[in-house]
Protein backbone atom coordinates (compact mmCIF):
# COMPACT_ATOMS: atom_id res chain seq x y z
CA UNK A 1 0.00 0.00 0.00
CA UNK A 2 2.81 2.60 0.74
CA UNK A 3 4.25 2.21 -1.98
CA UNK A 4 1.42 2.78 -4.37
CA UNK A 5 0.57 5.70 -2.26
CA UNK A 6 4.13 6.91 -2.96
CA UNK A 7 3.84 5.90 -6.74
CA UNK A 8 0.98 7.74 -7.22
CA UNK A 9 2.23 10.90 -6.28
CA UNK A 10 5.50 10.59 -7.55
CA UNK A 11 3.80 10.56 -10.89
CA UNK A 12 2.91 14.01 -10.96
CA UNK A 13 6.00 15.49 -9.03
CA UNK A 14 8.38 16.98 -11.94
CA UNK A 15 7.67 20.64 -11.81
CA UNK A 16 10.17 23.14 -11.03
CA UNK A 17 11.08 24.12 -7.62
CA UNK A 18 10.50 28.12 -8.83
CA UNK A 19 7.01 27.07 -9.82
CA UNK A 20 5.64 26.59 -6.62
CA UNK A 21 7.60 29.59 -5.13
CA UNK A 22 5.04 31.50 -2.60
CA UNK A 23 2.45 28.86 -2.72
CA UNK A 24 0.83 27.64 0.43
CA UNK A 25 0.99 24.28 2.13
CA UNK A 26 -2.64 23.88 0.95
CA UNK A 27 -1.91 23.88 -2.40
CA UNK A 28 -3.64 27.00 -3.13
CA UNK A 29 -0.49 28.84 -5.13
CA UNK A 30 -1.24 31.39 -7.66
CA UNK A 31 0.35 30.85 -10.91
CA UNK A 32 1.43 32.76 -13.90
CA UNK A 33 -1.53 33.69 -15.91
CA UNK A 34 -2.26 32.43 -19.31
CA UNK A 35 -0.54 34.92 -21.55
CA UNK A 36 -3.41 36.75 -24.01
CA UNK A 37 -0.82 36.94 -26.94
CA UNK A 38 0.90 33.31 -26.41
CA UNK A 39 1.34 32.38 -30.45
CA UNK A 40 2.78 35.98 -30.78
CA UNK A 41 5.36 35.99 -28.08
CA UNK A 42 9.01 36.14 -28.94
CA UNK A 43 11.85 34.15 -27.29
CA UNK A 44 12.83 37.49 -25.04
CA UNK A 45 8.84 37.03 -23.36
CA UNK A 46 8.77 33.15 -23.56
CA UNK A 47 12.05 32.90 -21.13
CA UNK A 48 10.86 35.58 -18.66
CA UNK A 49 7.79 33.78 -19.07
CA UNK A 50 9.19 30.55 -17.80
CA UNK A 51 12.13 32.19 -15.99
CA UNK A 52 14.56 30.07 -18.27
CA UNK A 53 18.01 31.29 -19.81
CA UNK A 54 17.06 33.29 -23.24
CA UNK A 55 20.63 31.73 -24.66
CA UNK A 56 19.53 28.30 -24.12
CA UNK A 57 15.90 28.39 -25.43
CA UNK A 58 17.08 30.41 -28.88
CA UNK A 59 19.24 27.40 -29.19
CA UNK A 60 16.55 25.08 -29.00
CA UNK A 61 14.58 27.08 -31.23
CA UNK A 62 17.48 27.08 -34.11
CA UNK A 63 18.07 22.71 -33.22
CA UNK A 64 14.11 22.27 -33.44
CA UNK A 65 12.63 25.16 -35.66
CA UNK A 66 9.35 23.18 -35.54
CA UNK A 67 8.07 23.98 -31.95
CA UNK A 68 7.12 27.09 -30.67
CA UNK A 69 9.00 28.68 -27.92
CA UNK A 70 6.53 28.46 -25.16
CA UNK A 71 6.95 24.44 -25.48
CA UNK A 72 10.71 24.77 -25.76
CA UNK A 73 10.87 26.85 -22.41
CA UNK A 74 8.42 23.86 -20.69
CA UNK A 75 11.25 21.63 -21.72
CA UNK A 76 14.09 23.73 -20.60
CA UNK A 77 11.93 24.37 -17.06
CA UNK A 78 11.40 21.20 -15.94
CA UNK A 79 13.51 20.00 -12.50
CA UNK A 80 15.86 17.31 -13.77
CA UNK A 81 16.82 19.97 -17.10
CA UNK A 82 17.32 23.29 -14.98
CA UNK A 83 17.63 25.54 -18.36
CA UNK A 84 20.11 23.36 -19.60
CA UNK A 85 20.05 23.67 -23.38
CA UNK A 86 21.82 19.69 -24.33
CA UNK A 87 19.65 18.21 -21.54
CA UNK A 88 16.10 19.86 -22.53
CA UNK A 89 16.96 19.11 -25.87
CA UNK A 90 17.55 15.16 -25.47
CA UNK A 91 14.01 14.99 -23.95
CA UNK A 92 12.54 16.99 -26.54
CA UNK A 93 13.83 14.80 -29.64
CA UNK A 94 12.36 12.01 -28.25
CA UNK A 95 9.02 14.09 -27.27
CA UNK A 96 9.39 14.62 -30.86
CA UNK A 97 10.05 11.20 -32.31
CA UNK A 98 7.09 10.07 -29.45
CA UNK A 99 4.28 12.58 -31.15
CA UNK A 100 5.01 11.39 -34.69
CA UNK A 101 3.90 8.30 -33.46
CA UNK A 102 0.20 9.38 -32.25
CA UNK A 103 -1.09 9.39 -35.55
CA UNK A 104 -0.68 5.83 -35.76
CA UNK A 105 -2.07 4.85 -32.69
CA UNK A 106 -5.08 2.42 -33.44
CA UNK A 107 -8.98 4.20 -32.31
CA UNK A 108 -9.73 3.59 -29.35
CA UNK A 109 -12.51 0.71 -28.29
CA UNK A 110 -16.41 2.50 -28.74
CA UNK A 111 -17.10 1.19 -25.26
CA UNK A 112 -13.77 2.68 -23.83
CA UNK A 113 -15.09 5.19 -21.09
CA UNK A 114 -13.65 8.95 -20.90
CA UNK A 115 -12.66 9.72 -17.42
CA UNK A 116 -12.01 13.24 -18.73
CA UNK A 117 -13.96 16.48 -18.58
CA UNK A 118 -12.38 19.54 -20.13
CA UNK A 119 -14.48 22.59 -18.34
CA UNK A 120 -13.53 26.83 -17.96
CA UNK A 121 -10.57 28.51 -15.60
CA UNK A 122 -9.86 28.40 -11.64
CA UNK A 123 -9.99 31.14 -9.87
CA UNK A 124 -6.40 31.85 -10.43
CA UNK A 125 -6.34 31.61 -14.61
CA UNK A 126 -4.88 27.66 -14.99
CA UNK A 127 -7.54 25.77 -17.01
CA UNK A 128 -10.05 22.58 -14.96
CA UNK A 129 -9.71 19.42 -15.96
CA UNK A 130 -12.58 17.16 -14.26
CA UNK A 131 -11.08 13.22 -13.68
CA UNK A 132 -13.47 10.81 -12.74
CA UNK A 133 -12.15 7.61 -11.54
CA UNK A 134 -15.59 5.68 -11.33
CA UNK A 135 -15.78 5.93 -15.03
CA UNK A 136 -12.60 3.91 -15.60
CA UNK A 137 -13.08 -0.01 -16.79
CA UNK A 138 -9.92 -1.62 -15.90
CA UNK A 139 -10.84 -4.44 -18.32
CA UNK A 140 -9.03 -2.08 -20.61
CA UNK A 141 -5.63 -1.08 -20.78
CA UNK A 142 -3.46 2.13 -18.56
CA UNK A 143 -1.85 2.51 -22.33
CA UNK A 144 -5.90 2.89 -23.86
CA UNK A 145 -6.48 5.55 -21.29
CA UNK A 146 -3.23 7.57 -21.54
CA UNK A 147 -3.57 7.67 -25.80
CA UNK A 148 -7.18 9.05 -24.36
CA UNK A 149 -5.90 11.96 -22.65
CA UNK A 150 -3.42 12.72 -24.63
CA UNK A 151 -5.36 12.94 -28.06
CA UNK A 152 -7.92 15.33 -25.71
CA UNK A 153 -4.90 17.68 -24.55
CA UNK A 154 -3.82 17.94 -28.38
CA UNK A 155 -7.83 19.23 -29.29
CA UNK A 156 -8.12 21.27 -26.56
CA UNK A 157 -4.39 22.85 -25.45
CA UNK A 158 -2.17 24.73 -27.81
CA UNK A 159 1.40 23.36 -28.01
CA UNK A 160 2.43 27.68 -28.35
CA UNK A 161 0.17 27.97 -25.15
CA UNK A 162 1.28 28.85 -21.29
CA UNK A 163 -2.04 27.42 -20.16
CA UNK A 164 -1.76 25.35 -16.72
CA UNK A 165 -3.95 22.92 -15.00
CA UNK A 166 -5.72 22.29 -12.46
CA UNK A 167 -6.87 18.64 -12.06
CA UNK A 168 -10.36 17.88 -9.83
CA UNK A 169 -10.26 13.77 -8.58
CA UNK A 170 -14.14 13.26 -7.71
CA UNK A 171 -13.32 10.06 -6.18
CA UNK A 172 -17.26 9.59 -5.13
CA UNK A 173 -18.89 6.27 -7.29
CA UNK A 174 -21.87 8.67 -9.62
CA UNK A 175 -24.14 5.16 -9.30
CA UNK A 176 -27.27 7.65 -11.24
CA UNK A 177 -25.50 7.63 -14.04
CA UNK A 178 -24.68 3.85 -13.99
CA UNK A 179 -20.83 4.49 -12.73
CA UNK A 180 -20.25 2.39 -9.60
CA UNK A 181 -18.29 2.60 -6.55
CA UNK A 182 -14.48 2.04 -7.35
CA UNK A 183 -12.01 4.71 -4.39
CA UNK A 184 -9.54 6.32 -6.31
CA UNK A 185 -6.69 4.10 -4.46
CA UNK A 186 -7.88 1.09 -5.97
CA UNK A 187 -7.12 2.18 -9.63
CA UNK A 188 -3.79 3.36 -9.59
CA UNK A 189 -2.20 1.63 -12.25
CA UNK A 190 -4.66 3.62 -14.32
CA UNK A 191 -4.47 6.86 -13.10
CA UNK A 192 -0.37 6.91 -12.28
CA UNK A 193 -0.37 6.08 -16.07
CA UNK A 194 -2.14 9.14 -16.94
CA UNK A 195 -0.45 11.26 -14.33
CA UNK A 196 2.73 9.89 -15.74
CA UNK A 197 2.35 10.54 -19.64
CA UNK A 198 1.23 14.00 -18.65
CA UNK A 199 4.13 15.19 -16.65
CA UNK A 200 6.31 13.44 -19.57
CA UNK A 201 4.71 14.70 -22.65
CA UNK A 202 2.97 17.95 -21.21
CA UNK A 203 6.16 19.25 -18.88
CA UNK A 204 4.61 22.70 -17.11
CA UNK A 205 1.14 22.39 -17.78
CA UNK A 206 0.18 20.72 -14.23
CA UNK A 207 -0.55 23.39 -11.33
CA UNK A 208 -2.42 21.39 -8.70
CA UNK A 209 -3.63 18.32 -7.92
CA UNK A 210 -7.66 18.57 -6.08
CA UNK A 211 -9.03 15.03 -4.50
CA UNK A 212 -12.17 15.12 -3.45
CA UNK A 213 -14.24 14.17 -1.06
CA UNK A 214 -11.65 12.34 1.07
CA UNK A 215 -13.11 10.75 4.09
CA UNK A 216 -10.98 9.93 7.08
CA UNK A 217 -9.35 7.02 5.72
CA UNK A 218 -7.69 8.95 2.42
CA UNK A 219 -6.91 11.83 5.09
CA UNK A 220 -5.53 9.78 7.33
CA UNK A 221 -3.24 8.03 4.40
CA UNK A 222 -2.07 10.98 3.19
CA UNK A 223 -0.90 12.40 7.02
CA UNK A 224 0.72 9.03 6.90
CA UNK A 225 2.83 8.85 3.77
CA UNK A 226 3.40 12.56 2.95
CA UNK A 227 6.70 12.46 5.06
CA UNK A 228 8.26 10.20 1.89
CA UNK A 229 6.63 12.98 -0.82
CA UNK A 230 8.73 15.46 -1.85
CA UNK A 231 7.63 19.06 -0.82
CA UNK A 232 6.88 20.38 -4.42
CA UNK A 233 4.22 17.38 -4.86
CA UNK A 234 2.89 18.09 -0.77
CA UNK A 235 2.43 21.51 -1.75
CA UNK A 236 0.66 20.64 -5.15
CA UNK A 237 -1.85 18.17 -3.81
CA UNK A 238 -4.96 18.96 -1.77
CA UNK A 239 -7.13 16.80 0.06
CA UNK A 240 -10.83 18.43 0.59
CA UNK A 241 -12.47 16.72 3.44
CA UNK A 242 -16.23 15.25 3.94
CA UNK A 243 -17.39 12.76 6.46
CA UNK A 244 -19.07 9.98 3.97
CA UNK A 245 -15.93 10.37 2.34
CA UNK A 246 -16.74 8.98 -1.34
CA UNK A 247 -19.88 8.28 -0.23
CA UNK A 248 -20.87 11.84 0.08
CA UNK A 249 -23.68 13.61 -2.31
CA UNK A 250 -22.00 16.40 -3.02
CA UNK A 251 -18.32 18.18 -3.41
CA UNK A 252 -17.35 19.64 -0.57
CA UNK A 253 -17.81 23.55 -0.31
CA UNK A 254 -14.09 24.24 -0.07
CA UNK A 255 -14.06 23.66 -3.94
CA UNK A 256 -15.58 27.31 -4.49
CA UNK A 257 -12.14 28.45 -2.87
CA UNK A 258 -10.79 26.62 -6.58
CA UNK A 259 -13.37 27.53 -8.91
CA UNK A 260 -16.34 29.40 -9.29
CA UNK A 261 -19.39 27.26 -10.60
CA UNK A 262 -20.07 29.39 -13.92
CA UNK A 263 -17.09 27.35 -15.39
CA UNK A 264 -18.45 24.55 -14.97
CA UNK A 265 -19.20 22.57 -18.77
CA UNK A 266 -23.09 22.14 -19.09
CA UNK A 267 -22.58 18.98 -19.81
CA UNK A 268 -20.39 18.65 -16.55
CA UNK A 269 -22.79 20.03 -13.87
CA UNK A 270 -24.93 16.82 -13.22
CA UNK A 271 -21.13 15.71 -11.29
CA UNK A 272 -21.06 19.13 -9.62
CA UNK A 273 -24.75 18.84 -7.96
CA UNK A 274 -25.10 20.06 -4.50
CA UNK A 275 -22.16 22.87 -5.36
CA UNK A 276 -24.04 25.82 -4.50
CA UNK A 277 -22.69 28.94 -6.64
CA UNK A 278 -21.39 32.01 -4.40
CA UNK A 279 -24.25 34.14 -3.66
Amino acid sequence: MDEMFVEFFDAIDDLSDNEMEGTSGMGLGLVIPKLKTDGHLGAREISAHYNVPLPALQQLKVDFPECPPAELARFLARKSVSGDAQKAGKLIASYLEWRKGIAKWPQPPSDLPNPFRFNGFARDGSRLLLLLPCTIDIGFKPELYCQTLVRNLDVEVERADTLRFTVLLDCRPHLALGYDAKPVWRLWSHISAMAKIFQSYFPERLQRFVIYPAGDLEMGAFRMFKGLLSTETVKRVRLLYSKLGYAAAAPPPELLEILDVAEIRRENKVFFTGLEPDV
